[in-house]
């Protein structure tokens, strides 16, 4: 089966300055999946997803990442939640 390769020891902030090639690799195999080989495809779905909710990151954090790779969210709500969490940190 196909596969993309999501690093499990990056950070929240890692995956999101990674998560254009992530979304670039995921589409272009969404991509090659023919009409006949539709079950196939579901299950490479279910794996990225599988592999992003086996990430050590609060549940709303996968939430977003996971909207983002299938085009429900841009990639500035991402960046504006980093920018949040730093200037939290700060304070």
């Amino acid at each position: 089966m196909k596969e993309i390769k999501i690093n499990e020891n990056w950070t929240f902030e890692d995956t999101v300055n990674h998560i254009k090639t992530l979304k670039f690799q995921y589409h272009e195999v969404l991509a090659s999946f023919s009409y006949f080989y539709l079950k196939e495809e579901v299950e490479f779905k279910k794996s990225v997803k599988k592999s992003i909710y086996d990430l050590k990151f609060v549940e709303w954090q996968k939430d977003l990442l996971w909207e983002y790779m299938n085009d429900d969210i841009e990639i500035d709500v991402l960046f504006n939640v980093l920018i949040r969490q730093k200037h939290r940190k700060m304070i």
